[in-house]
């Protein structure tokens, strides 16, 4: 495991701030970047689900006018 450390140094209009270290290891930020593509793809396919059950349904109703 490569382990890493950054140094924040935030800005401030009346200068620059104390810094912030950070230590993180590589794969504890892919494990969160995983989490939140997760975040991302369920309430896609969640929608997509809702509208495809409400295409089947209109298009039920119409084949049943039809018929």
């Amino acid at each position: 495991i490569e382990k890493y450390q950054f140094s924040l140094y935030p800005i401030f209009t009346e200068g620059v701030g104390k810094p912030k270290i950070i230590n993180s290891f590589a794969q504890d930020d892919e494990k969160h970047q995983h989490d939140a593509d997760l975040y991302v793809i369920v309430p896609i396919i969640i929608s997509s689900s809702i509208l495809l059950l409400g295409i089947l349904s209109v298009s039920h109703q119409r084949m049943k006018k039809l018929f």
